[in-house]
């Protein structure tokens, strides 16, 4: 039971970056709410209402996952044989990445052609299926990750669960289940 958590961990950082990645998508024209009176380039004496959130195009979001990608395996400072058990682990958080894109834009075009508010029936077995298929991919991971977990040290588990910790708290940006200064 000792090694099911850390790996439980491991397996959640590698579902919680891509997930966070493309958490914030929505229209490529959408804009956020302006920023605080101040702040940015809107604020006093700028022009414009402050600083926009953009939703990021599919190919930052895919920049985005590379980069989070190499910068946890080169902190995990692989060996030769440990390269070739990330393979199997980067392919399934790739695969999963893309899912959730996927998804994310077909609720985007749900939303769209809504002229009513949502239906709440529908949306909680949306929420429902979108659920099991989570499940679904963190057994995938899971899978994937075990042989690789199996040969860490120490050290590199210790860096695995920093990984983790950053990916769903901080490096993320924070949000409602993170970020700095979050507890609980």
């Amino acid at each position: 039971m000792k090694t099911s958590l850390p790996l439980l961990l491991a397996g959640a950082l590698l579902v919680a970056v891509p997930a966070g990645l493309t958490l914030a998508q929505s229209s490529p024209d959408a804009k956020g709410p302006p920023a605080a009176e101040g702040r940015g380039p809107g604020g006093p004496g700028g022009e414009g209402r402050g600083w926009r959130r953009e939703a990021p195009s599919p190919e930052m979001i895919q920049r985005r996952l590379d980069g989070r990608l190499a910068g946890a395996k080169a902190a995990l400072r692989l060996t030769p044989q440990q390269e070739g058990l990330w393979a199997p682990v980067e392919k399934v958080v790739r695969e999963n990445a893309a899912e959730r894109m996927a998804f994310r834009e077909q609720m985007r075009a749900e939303r769209q052609q809504q002229s009513a508010g949502p239906d709440i029936m529908a949306m909680l077995d949306r929420i429902s299926e979108r659920m099991s298929a989570r499940a679904t991919d963190v057994k995938q991971l899971a899978d994937a990750l075990r042989p690789l977990y199996a040969t860490l040290s120490d050290d590199q588990k210790q860096v695995l669960r920093y990984e983790l910790r950053h990916a769903m708290m901080g490096g993320m940006g924070g949000g409602r289940h993170g970020g700095p200064g979050h507890r609980g």
